[in-house]
């Protein structure tokens, strides 16, 4: 999706430390067919992916043994992104939500702002759902939107801090 172009220097509050040096991007209301189209998304995507088991590099597998595993209580499956030149963080801790995390100074330039706007969008197309970026939470159901793309929508919404 070609939408327009944002400036970092109109969003910059949002990724200041005075904030929080997390933010979190959530995807609500997910299954495990919203995590198997994620993930294969990311495979056939511009997005960088690596997808590791504890500390070793693996190949992916389904969301079905990611959270069989989550179970377990073992070893869990972490998948980083690569976005521009920032890493995002995913962790599996709920089929119902998924969560990705960075460091919010990692956001600190035009293009680095794009780049993350644009793997919103991408998100929300590719898993038809609402995405929303929140100051780092413990849930994606309480947390208050700071920027939110919808599937379809070109316009990124903005809301205040």
């Amino acid at each position: 999706m070609i939408g327009p172009t944002y400036r970092y220097s109109e969003f910059a509050p949002i990724f200041s430390d005075e904030f929080g040096a997390v933010r979190d991007i959530y995807v609500l209301g997910s299954t495990l067919e919203t995590w198997d189209s994620l993930l294969v998304g990311l495979l056939d995507s511009e997005w960088e992916m690596e997808f590791r088991l504890g500390q070793q590099a693996v190949e992916l597998v389904s969301a079905v043994q990611i959270f069989e595993q989550v179970r377990r209580e073992a070893e869990t499956y972490t998948l980083r992104v690569t976005v521009g030149g920032s890493w995002i963080w995913c962790h599996f801790y709920t089929v119902e939500e998924i969560e990705l995390s960075f460091q919010a100074s990692q956001i600190d330039s035009d293009s680095a702002f794009q780049h993350l706007v644009s793997f919103m969008f991408w998100l929300a197309d590719t898993l038809k759902r609402n995405v929303k970026l929140t100051l780092e939470a413990p849930s994606g159901q309480r947390a208050d939107p700071l920027m939110l793309a919808r599937p379809g929508s070109p316009r990124l919404e903005v809301f205040e801090i």
